[in-house]
């Protein structure tokens, strides 16, 4: 009768398919003939008698449907777990739809009398209070605070306060009544150790994490792992947040190790902007990433670090290369170009007796060139004898 189905649905009348298509069940594919119900019985043309079948619908579009039909809900008979730990009823079910879109009207009418229970739970243990804060309506929430009488620093079955799911969205000012009116606690954690002002880092949430921070939240707070808000602002790629951590904490060396580890290029560039008096840099750090950006032939950080910073261009490694060796022996010619220009010496050897002329004439005559036409002699006279 499977073979059928496609001839049936074909010659199946239009009022059949509305009706069908009211119910939600129709033009659905037929995964099992187990998982497929009959659904009505309908000659065809020739008078032979096709079934046309339909899929089942799922628990979850069940528990839809019964929300939606006004009915309440009866959870001591119902086996299903979802709508066990969903409502006791569809009112509770159109408030907490009403908080989620800011309807300020519906959720009024809805909490008038002993209609709702305001202090109810959805199946995360959110309250009105952490949907409304992730709404972000500050009248909104204004009112579910005083209506319900809950507490501020309610968790959900997460850990989650409503200071949380603001920082997290970036929700500005209900933030700022959440720190200052609401007495929301800034550095409580959930149950994974973390912060608020983790979350605002991890969601390159910008203006959260500088009020948080103003607010006096606790930047090397580290987590279940180990991870610091600094960790989560510099892996979300947040050049902002990562920005006013540093300047907070006015260290800018552990962000940039971080996002050297973690990839991030564009953050090691922009750290490379700010200043010795904010970032406190350490010189061997520095030196160390001279050293690897011109064996990966990044100029945008041998510049600023050889021209702002004024690293010694001649810094060697273990084996005694300078960056313009390592430069040179991987054919980056821009990198090449910029020491050259800061005074290289292209004649001092490493241990192994090469020079960066050596190491160019290695790579090939295009590197060989390079770095002959862009040395110049370096003086640190400022008036040389003729």
């Amino acid at each position: 009768m499977l073979k059928n189905h496609d001839a049936a649905r074909r010659s199946q009348p239009s009022r059949l398919c509305k009706k069908a298509r009211r119910r939600s069940f129709i033009n659905c594919r037929i995964p099992e003939l187990g998982q497929a119900r009959k659904y009505v019985d309908y000659p065809d043309l020739e008078n032979r008698t096709l079934s046309v079948y339909a899929c089942s619908p799922t628990p979850d579009q069940e528990d839809r449907m019964r929300c939606s039909s006004g009915k309440l809900v009866n959870t001591a008979v119902h086996d299903s777990s979802t709508m066990t730990q969903l409502f006791g009823s569809s009112i509770n079910t159109q408030l907490f739809r009403a908080v989620r879109t800011g309807k300020v009207k519906a959720v009024k009418r809805l909490c008038q009398g002993d209609r709702v229970d305001i202090t109810t739970t959805d199946r995360t243990g959110r309250t009105v209070l952490h949907i409304g804060a992730e709404q972000g309506g500050t009248g909104l929430f204004h009112f579910l605070l005083e209506c319900s009488g809950l507490n501020i620093n309610a968790a959900d079955d997460s850990g989650k306060t409503a200071l949380f799911y603001a920082a997290q969205f970036e929700r500005v000012v209900l933030l700022q009544r959440l720190l200052s009116s609401y007495g929301a606690l800034v550095d409580i954690r959930d149950k994974s150790g973390r912060t608020a002002l983790s979350y605002a880092a991890q969601h390159n949430s910008y203006r959260s994490t500088e009020l948080l921070l103003e607010a006096g939240a606790e930047i090397a707070l580290e987590d279940d792992h180990g991870r610091s808000p600094l960790f989560y602002a510099v892996q979300s790629g947040n050049y902002a947040a990562t920005v006013r951590h540093v300047r907070h904490i006015k260290d800018g060396n552990l962000a940039l190790l971080l996002a050297g580890q973690m990839g991030r290029t564009k953050i090691q560039s922009k750290l490379m902007t700010l200043e010795a008096s904010i970032a406190n840099w350490e010189i061997g750090i520095l030196q160390k990433l001279l050293l690897q950006s011109a064996r990966s032939g990044r100029d945008d950080m041998v510049r600023p670090l050889v021209q702002f910073h004024g690293i010694e261009v001649d810094t060697q490694d273990a084996d005694g290369r300078t960056p313009l060796s390592l430069a040179a022996e991987r054919g980056h010619c821009n990198v090449v170009r910029i020491l050259s220009k800061r005074g290289a010496n292209r004649e001092l050897k490493d241990s192994n007796g090469q020079s960066p002329v050596d190491y160019a004439l290695r790579h090939g005559p295009v590197t060989h060139r390079c770095i002959l036409r862009n040395w110049m002699p370096w003086s640190r006279d400022p008036n040389p004898a003729h």
